[in-house]
């Protein structure tokens, strides 16, 4: 029974959402990601499955309903968005847009997990964005190609997007739900969108190191092999990277202050389910390693040069040494 009910549930979500694009067009949220995503959700119908997908679709309902009975005809959901860049053809669909007299609003519903923010709010259920709001890149840069493309639409009018979230807000160890609005300030650039155009048609690899993995269902599925992640340089982007490493350089600072204040809160330590917590006892054995392969030759397959003493090594005993050479990505801030 509560299997069917949750699939039952899930159908309800989603009826009436269905999508069409012009010939040729790339959608917007397309360009974000893997373009291997874009091509195989043309031949194969596969929804990715959460409850969060579900919940998306709920508060969408909610709002473009609420829309409706505040605009009537000045309301439209999924609001066409097409243009074209130097032969590349551009359809996004706009979850809300109000027109009015002299100006149109765009609104772009989410419905994340959870939404980060700088600051806890505790004025009400609607927090109007001030600043404290971290944003998934991948929305904003969404909102920014969409507030360009109406611009382009609507050169005579004021031009204005939003994002409209629900979620559960967090900042620490505090959370609350709310409804977060947001308004997307600059529009993307017709240079930035041309970019991800092009690169869209001519470069078939991940968006991000852990795209296939973690976020595509054809990977999972077997229906792609996965590519490899190709780096790049994103000098525009630094400005937001320096925001957000800020604030977490702040954190961190804040976590090893805490730590330090933990540190003097017990001599010896405590059991919390199941763990023991504070200064705990523990033996550490050295192992003599020259008398290790004395006794043992094949035990040299279980050891490791360590990784501080690498460098110290190569400069000491040179080429003769290294069994091989590899370029990976690593995550440092």
């Amino acid at each position: 029974m509560w299997k069917e009910l949750a699939e039952k549930i899930r159908e309800k979500t989603r009826e009436g959402r269905s999508l069409s694009y012009q010939e040729g067009a790339v959608g917007i949220t397309a360009l974000l990601h893997c373009p291997l995503k874009w091509e195989l959700s043309r031949r194969y119908e596969i929804d990715p499955q959460a409850v969060e997908i579900d919940d998306g679709f709920i508060w969408e309902t909610q709002v473009k309903s609420a829309l409706r009975d505040l605009f009537g005809e000045g309301f439209k959901e999924e609001y066409d968005l097409i243009a074209e860049f130097d032969g590349y053809k551009l359809h996004g669909h706009l979850d809300c847009f109000v027109e009015k007299e002299d100006e149109v609003i765009g609104i772009e519903l989410k419905a994340p997990k959870v939404l980060l923010l700088k600051e806890p709010y505790e004025e009400g259920t609607l927090l109007e964005d001030d600043g404290r709001v971290i944003h998934n890149e991948v929305y904003l840069t969404q909102a920014r190609i969409e507030k360009a493309l109406l611009r382009r639409l609507f050169p005579e009018k004021e031009v204005k997007v939003y994002l409209f979230y629900k979620a559960l807000c967090r900042h620490k160890n505090w959370s609350k739900k709310l409804y977060v609005v947001s308004e997307v300030k600059e529009p993307a650039s017709e240079e930035e969108i041309k970019e991800l155009l092009l690169r869209f048609h001519e470069d078939k690899s991940p968006r991000y190191p852990n795209e296939c993995t973690s976020y595509c269902v054809f990977f999972k599925e077997g229906l792609c092999e996965g590519r490899e992640f190709k780096q790049e340089v994103q000098e525009e982007q630094a400005g937001r990277f320096i925001e957000l490493l800020k604030y977490y350089r702040t954190l961190e600072a804040e976590l090893k202050t805490l730590e330090a204040q933990l540190k003097k809160t017990i001599k010896g330590h405590v059991v919390i389910g199941g763990k023991e917590l504070g200064w705990v006892k523990q033996k550490v054995v050295e192992i003599d390693v020259s008398k290790l392969l004395e006794l043992e030759p094949k035990a040299k397959e279980y050891l490791m040069v360590k990784p501080a003493k690498k460098r110290e090594v190569i400069e000491k005993l040179g080429e003769q040494v290294i069994k091989g050479v590899e370029e990976k990505f690593v995550w440092r801030i």
